[in-house]
């Protein structure tokens, strides 16, 4: 008896250590700060580093369809005056281009709010995975702003099946060591 009391305690603690999820739904914010296409003259034309700041994945395992309208990321962090930014769209294992197919549409951020919206023209069809890459257009004085806060992902315009998803899992970072910088 007392071995198979052991073994229940043993597989119902060993569940979170494996990462195997029960939720139908998951939210994955990775912070990326990946410089693209690095050239003087991309700086001087776009008055800053265009970045791949990071990427919000979504994973489903329900087979009904969820649709977004909208992505909305709030700062919490110094305040930020203006925010030039892009999103796009890749599928499933497929590497990431910043190329029009693949564009959702520009960022528009508010000062008042300090909060960068992304409307789409039409709902977007949640795959079982759908990565959404975050681009920032970066000028000098803006990096250091950046990296002293973070961005959370705002459930209000998530379907349902995010909504519960907790804020500390909806955060992007950009206070990331440069031995983690991806380029």
């Amino acid at each position: 008896m007392k071995h198979h009391i052991f073994f229940l305690i043993c597989m119902t603690g060993t569940q979170p250590l494996y990462g195997i999820s029960q939720r139908k739904c998951d939210l994955i914010l990775q912070p990326l700060w990946q410089e693209i296409q690095a050239s003087t003259e991309r700086a001087i034309t776009f008055n800053g580093k265009w970045m791949r700041a990071g990427t919000i994945t979504f994973r489903k395992k329900i087979m009904g369809p969820l649709e977004l309208n909208a992505i909305v990321l709030n700062w919490h962090g110094p305040p930020i005056k203006s925010l030039e930014a892009s999103l796009y769209c890749t599928e499933i294992n497929k590497p990431f281009l910043a190329i029009d197919s693949n564009w959702v549409g520009d960022g528009q951020w508010s000062n008042q709010s300090q909060r960068l919206t992304f409307k789409f023209k039409s709902p977007c069809a949640l795959c079982s995975v759908t990565t959404f890459h975050l681009m920032l257009t970066v000028p000098e004085s803006l990096e250091a702003i950046l990296k002293q806060g973070n961005f959370t992902l705002s459930p209000c315009t998530l379907p349902e099946e995010y909504k519960d998803i907790q804020e500390e899992a909806r955060k992007l970072s950009f206070c990331i060591p440069t031995s983690s910088v991806l380029g």
